[in-house]
């Protein structure tokens, strides 16, 4: 079996394990129990796993150079012993104390042979053995896979309510949230990125500091979400609703602000360069700093209300827009 696949398998399952971790916090109803025992049991298999592999890989490959060598040794003592017999065999005048030595050479040279085999007999048992291990520990390891799959397919269809659950810090990679109650969920600081939170309702939810590209919001409730400081880029914003929402410092590069409520919402700092704004509602919402350049925003088709544009005037001081005051 090769080392690489086996590699290869332990971080394919390093993966799941920690996204399965991320997905379901600590309150998805009567299968909570079993999952953590099993999120318990897969990070540990991970860590024994890798550990392990190292380990044996590393035994192999000195047990394989080991052998390299001691073949190499063993053709050179062949050849001696040739040239010994050849040297007897054609100079049958050398006197008994030569002959003598020269047979005691021939005796331990044969005997060096045969413990060097011996060795390399003991050293190929030692990788046969190696490699059974890491054939178990790959079976061990997809069996454990297969029920934490089943488990996070039961969490999954149990999830409706994930209120209040602290996943800050977590890989959320492409997990899908769509349609849950995530009222006040703390997702700041996670790996998020292709999350999807569709139709979730996400009141005063905390994705701070998040790396939450290309994520999908579309008809996102985040009223008052604290969402500052995220990384956001091309993540689809379409019809949610992010009243009061915080959105400090968020890079929002070519995101996606069709239908959408921002009413109240903070986004000094934010980064919208290439932003797709069209029928957004901007009513009272501060831009003190943003960056809006690019051409994807229809001025005249967002509604400016006493909002503060990026250079701090009034969009109502300006003819009602801030295009001309970024």
């Amino acid at each position: 079996m090769s080392m690489k696949r086996v590699l290869a398998v332990l971080i394919a399952l390093m993966m799941s394990a920690v996204l399965f971790a991320g997905c379901f916090g600590e309150d998805v109803g009567p299968d909570q129990e079993r999952i953590e025992e099993l999120e318990a049991s897969a990070l540990s298999d991970k860590d024994n796993a890798t550990a392990l592999s190292t380990f044996q890989e590393a035994t192999i490959e000195n047990h394989e150079a080991t052998i390299s060598s001691l073949n190499a040794q063993i053709a050179v003592l062949e050849e001696q012993l040739v040239s010994l017999n050849y040297d007897y065999l054609t100079n049958l005048t050398i006197d008994a104390v030569a002959l003598e030595n020269a047979n005691q050479m021939i005796d331990s040279l044969e005997e060096m042979i045969d413990s060097l085999e011996e060795m390399i007999d003991s050293l190929e048992e030692m990788i046969d053995s190696l490699e059974e291990s890491i054939d178990l520990l790959e079976i061990s390891l997809s069996d454990n896979q297969t029920l934490a799959q089943h488990w996070k397919q039961t969490a999954v269809d149990n999830r409706a309510d994930l209120s209040l659950l602290d996943l800050s810090g977590l890989n959320l990679r492409g997990s899908d949230f769509s349609g849950a109650n995530l009222y006040r969920i703390d997702l700041s600081y996670t790996n998020s990125f292709n999350l999807s939170l569709k139709d979730a309702y996400m009141w005063k939810a905390d994705l701070s500091n998040a790396y939450m590209g290309e994520a999908n919001m579309q008809g996102t409730f985040l009223w008052r979400a604290n969402m500052s400081n995220s990384w956001m880029g091309y993540s689809d914003f379409r019809f949610a609703n992010l009243t009061e929402a915080n959105l400090s410092g968020t890079h929002l590069a070519e995101g996606q602000f069709y239908g959408t409520i921002l009413t109240d919402a903070d986004l000094t700092g934010a980064d919208l360069t290439n932003a797709y704004l069209y029928s957004t509602i901007l009513t009272r919402a501060d831009l003190t700093g943003a960056i809006m350049t690019g051409n994807k925003i229809w001025w005249d088709d967002v509604w400016w209300e006493d909002t503060t544009c990026p250079d701090g005037t009034n969009s109502d001081d300006n003819g009602g827009t801030c295009e001309n005051n970024l």
